[in-house]
């Protein structure tokens, strides 16, 4: 998938990376696997990992088509580019929009679906964008044109105690 989107943001946009996030997924699910399996646990408990799996994306406002019209790219005023509004509960309807946004984007960046694919070996996953700055330094010759104004980095950390029966869901 990042290298789909190279041509359309520019190389640099991006810091390098190891591994592709299908990669990552299905690393993680034969870990729990091996895990489950060493645990004595059942072939229905090894087919669906039951443990929620948040699969989050940094540097989402990278991919944002301010200025650069790409039906590849999010739209720039998309939800997921704006404030959080969760208050002292997960906000239901906000993260339904969100990671409806996120399976439509990587559904159209990623034609081979792996990211999807891969994540299908747990029982409840949920898609997540995140920007720690607020913004693309590389738009700005690699310097923060105001103070970080991070976005969107509790959403995945707030679906997993919500999962886990910590916090409530509005």
């Amino acid at each position: 998938m990042r290298y789909s989107l190279e041509p359309r943001i520019g190389k640099n946009a991006l810091p390098e990376q190891a591994k592709e996030t299908a990669s990552i997924i299905n690393q993680v699910g034969n870990l729990i696997r091996n895990e489950l399996i060493a645990q004595g646990k059942s072939s229905a408990d090894i087919k669906d990992i039951k443990i929620p799996l948040a699969v989050a994306f940094s540097k989402i406002d990278a991919v944002s088509d301010e200025g650069n019209p790409d039906p590849t790219l999010l739209p720039a005023d998309c939800q997921i580019f704006r404030d959080t509004r969760h208050k002292g509960i997960f906000n239901s309807a906000e993260y339904n929009t969100v990671n409806g946004l996120m399976k439509g984007w990587l559904n159209d960046v990623d034609p081979d679906h792996e990211i999807i694919h891969q994540s299908k070996i747990f029982k409840d996953v949920a898609f997540f964008g995140f920007s720690a700055l607020g913004c693309n330094p590389m738009s700005f010759n690699g310097r923060l044109p105001h103070d970080p104004l991070p976005k969107r980095v509790e959403d995945p950390f707030l679906w997993i105690l919500h999962k886990n029966g910590l916090i409530k869901m509005q």
